[in-house]
């Protein structure tokens, strides 16, 4: 099984249910994990016979800064489906939204969910 790990990328974007998470924003970690279909390009080293990470990550962006969610399950949920349908060699993925600064009066690293899905 081939894996392209993407992890802690940070992308400053406005998701929640509060209103000063609307309109001040914040930043968010988002780690992706893609299951890969196919041989790695060790025999012929083209980026065409794998899936370009730095196309994942721009996609990821987009979808993170582009819309405005309450839930970062949706946000997660947003870009399993987005992933999944760009970018057909990719037969499982797993998307780890984290939010550093969600408004909870504890200390803490912070708070995530975890989205897993596969392609039938």
């Amino acid at each position: 099984m081939e894996k392209i790990i993407i992890k802690s990328l940070k992308i400053f974007a406005y998701h929640g249910c509060n209103e000063d998470e609307k309109q001040n924003g914040q930043d968010f970690f988002i780690d992706a994990v893609l299951v890969v279909n196919g041989n790695w390009t060790s025999q012929s080293d083209e980026l065409s016979e794998t899936v370009n990470y730095s196309s994942v990550v721009k996609l990821i962006k987009n979808e993170t800064v582009n819309n405005r969610y309450n839930l970062i399950e949706t946000l997660a949920a947003r870009l399993c489906e987005a992933v999944m349908d760009e970018f057909s060699q990719v037969t499982g993925l797993t998307v780890t939204v984290k939010k550093p600064h969600a408004p909870v009066n504890a200390d803490f690293d912070y708070m995530a969910v975890e989205k897993h899905v596969k392609r039938s």
